[in-house]
């Protein structure tokens, strides 16, 4: 699957961008929910980029939502539904740039 542009959460269309966020503390990516935005490390493989995308995705759906998820529990959620979906073939197990 190729990285997408945009992804929808709730009413609301989040840019996709995948650029130089990646750091030593194993952050592979961000979510800004005032700018709208997804950013993706430029270095991250792209079989860590698909998990990476997903827990991106669930950071904004905690922020849409006000779930108060913790981190551990987004990379948790991510980790496990990740998982899932590509065993199911919902899911890509890479995603290219």
């Amino acid at each position: 699957m190729n990285l997408p542009a945009t992804v929808r959460v709730g009413s609301l269309t989040y840019q996709v961008i995948c650029d130089g966020v990646a750091d030593a503390n194993h952050n592979y990516g961000e979510t800004n929910p005032i700018e709208q935005k997804i950013r993706l490390g430029a270095l991250v493989t792209p079989e860590r980029l698909a998990e990476t995308l997903l827990h991106e995705i669930i950071h904004a759906v905690n922020l849409d939502r006000s779930t108060q998820l913790k981190e551990s529990q987004v990379r948790n959620l991510a980790n496990g539904l990740c998982a899932l979906l590509q065993d199911m073939g919902y899911w890509p197990r890479e995603v290219e740039k």
